[in-house]
């Protein structure tokens, strides 16, 4: 039996938008940055998204392999990633850097 597969052109990332994509790995804890609107708005001093070079405009879209939308979704993706993982997982685009 041979089933082919189909794709659509809008489900699939440009490889410009791929490049700006990066995983970044966190362990349970603090983290050290804010966010609204799931843009970065500040990263503090001497955290783990310091030192992983994440920067203020940046924008999450996946919390420990779960896709999310908006801030309650983010929220609640790291709250479970928290509490059941020691060490978990963010995708972050590099999108509009923010003047500090």
């Amino acid at each position: 039996c041979f089933l082919p597969l189909a794709w659509c052109c809008c489900a699939a990332p440009n490889s410009a938008e791929k490049a700006n994509e990066d995983v970044y790995m966190f362990t349970a804890g603090y983290v050290g940055f804010s966010y609204k609107r799931l843009i970065v708005m500040n990263v503090d001093a001497d955290s783990q998204a310091e030192a992983q070079g994440i920067r203020r405009g940046m924008q999450i879209y996946e919390v420990d392999h779960t896709a999310v939308k908006d801030d309650r979704e983010a929220s609640r993706a790291l709250f479970v990633a928290h509490r059941t993982r020691k060490i978990f997982t963010m995708r972050i685009r590099k999108i509009n850097f923010l003047r500090s």
